[in-house]
């Protein structure tokens, strides 16, 4: 994710708490990484979500995450890449109350997903969102879950 006052990142976040009874069901289990120090994230996600994330959250002010597996800021998608899915993402962010909290991160930081075999640390899909709105279906995860990992 980006950082914690992120209101896209507030919706991606609770959408992960809504689906990860049914993603713990199919053997996956979810990590967070937020660029924010411990404390914006209890300000801003811990106290704003009615819905508490079930899963960790880990902070990374420092973006060694990000950095270890490529995630990267972009000028251009912030410019570009959220034209299309503006509408949407601004009407369900308000509908849920993920107002834009105080900007303390990358600004242009592009959110990613990875699906890593825990067993063998290898990844299984990865993707790097196309925009700052661009999070990850449930479908194509469980859909990758269903892959033998082993091959």
């Amino acid at each position: 994710m980006r950082y914690s006052g992120c209101p896209y990142c507030n919706l991606a976040i609770h959408r992960l708490s809504i689906e990860y009874p049914m993603l713990q069901q199919n053997g996956c289990d979810v990590v967070v990484f937020v660029q924010s120090k411990p404390s914006e994230i209890i300000k801003n996600i811990y106290h704003r979500h009615k819905l508490t994330p079930p899963y960790p959250i880990i902070p990374d002010k420092e973006k060694k995450f990000y950095k270890l597996y490529h995630v990267q800021s972009s000028k251009k998608v912030f410019f570009t890449g959220q034209v299309k899915t503006l509408p949407f993402w601004l009407t369900s962010v308000g509908k849920h109350g993920f107002k834009q909290g105080k900007l303390k991160g990358d600004l242009f930081l592009v959110p990613a997903m990875f699906l890593v075999d825990s067993k063998n640390q290898k990844i299984i899909a990865a993707k790097y969102g196309s925009s700052f709105y661009d999070n990850e279906t449930f479908t194509s995860i469980y859909e990758s879950l269903t892959f033998d990992v082993e091959t």
